[in-house]
C-alpha cells in the first residue's frame, strides 16, 4: 500500500483482525503478506498502527480475501463455469 508519511519505529497492519506481516516499509510505502483466510461473510476492515504516531487514516481502504475463480467457495459451493459458458457478475 502506498500513503504518506509512514515513519515511526515499527509498523503493524491487520486486514480483518489478521495481522498482515510487514516484510519493508518506507515513509511512502508498506509491503507486508498476510495468511489465508477461510470464507467468512464479514465487513472488511484495515488497521495500520505506526508505533508513536498512532493509527493511520485509511480513508475505507479495504482489503478483500478473494477465492480463485476455480475454487467452488466463489461460486457458492457449486462447480465453476465451464470454458465457453457465459458468467454475469453484479456490480459490488
Amino acid at each position: 500500500m502506498t500513503g504518506e508519511n509512514f515513519i515511526g519505529s515499527a509498523v503493524y497492519v491487520h486486514f480483518d483482525n489478521r495481522e498482515c506481516i510487514v516484510e519493508s516499509y518506507s515513509s511512502t510505502e508498506i509491503v507486508c503478506t498476510t495468511d489465508d483466510k477461510p470464507y467468512v461473510p464479514d465487513t472488511p476492515e484495515t488497521i495500520i498502527e505506526i508505533e508513536g504516531m498512532g493509527l493511520v487514516a485509511t480513508q475505507d481502504l479495504v482489503y478483500r480475501y478473494v477465492s480463485l475463480w476455480s475454487d467452488t467457495e466463489t461460486w457458492g459451493g457449486d462447480i465453476p463455469p465451464m470454458e465457453g459458458e457465459s458468467v454475469a457478475i453484479p456490480e459490488g
